[in-house]
């Protein structure tokens, strides 16, 4: 599913640690998986943003 639905490049990973002493980081990503590291059993927030393949391309137009 994910990987029909977003351009593997264009995402960005937000994550929350629920414990101050959680160091969370994405070790790495492939085309349809984020791993983080850091959480030490502990739960974490998550968000994904991507850029959707199915869509054209969001031009942004400035009006100065």
């Amino acid at each position: 599913f994910w990987k029909k639905l977003v351009h593997a490049e264009e995402y960005t990973v937000h994550l929350t640690a629920t414990s101050s002493t959680q160091k969370l980081f994405v070790q790495h990503t492939y085309s349809d998986s984020v791993y983080v590291s850091g959480s030490d059993g502990l739960p974490f927030y998550y968000y994904i943003v991507a850029e959707r393949a199915d869509m054209p391309k969001l031009i942004v137009e400035n009006y100065a």
